[in-house]
């Protein structure tokens, strides 16, 4: 179990960023219940960036009781306010159907080359 240790910032600021990473606010279980269930094989974090006063982060977790589990969530938080920031936040509303385009072209070409990778590794017969 990795999880990161956030520090040097304004008190408010630091306690409303550490109220967001409470475990419970994660993936809704307590530390107590993580250690309580055995299912859990793997928690963890990547900080996407860091820097320009903005903290984006993404824990996973994932494990297996009757079958393998597996999640992933994101946060991006402004670390002048430590307000935990949405899309629309980020986003210039009127260019969101542009973005929509942009992401919906690069989801269609990866699993287009998820499909040939599959259709590639079968075995002929």
């Amino acid at each position: 179990m990795n999880y990161p240790v956030v520090s040097g910032l304004d008190p408010v600021v630091l306690r409303r960023v550490r109220a967001l990473f409470d475990f419970k606010n994660i993936f809704d279980y307590s530390l107590k219940e993580y250690r309580e269930d055995a299912w859990l094989s793997e928690f963890d974090y990547v900080v996407n960036y860091n820097a320009h006063h903005l903290l984006d982060i993404s824990f996973s977790q994932s494990g297996s009781g009757a079958y393998p589990d597996e999640h992933t969530k994101h946060f991006l938080i402004d670390l002048r306010s430590g307000k935990l920031l949405k899309a629309a936040d980020v986003f210039v509303a009127k260019k969101m159907p542009e973005l929509i385009a942009k992401v919906d072209l690069k989801l269609r070409a990866e699993l287009k080359g998820i499909l040939e990778a599959l259709l590639t590794a079968m075995p002929k017969t």
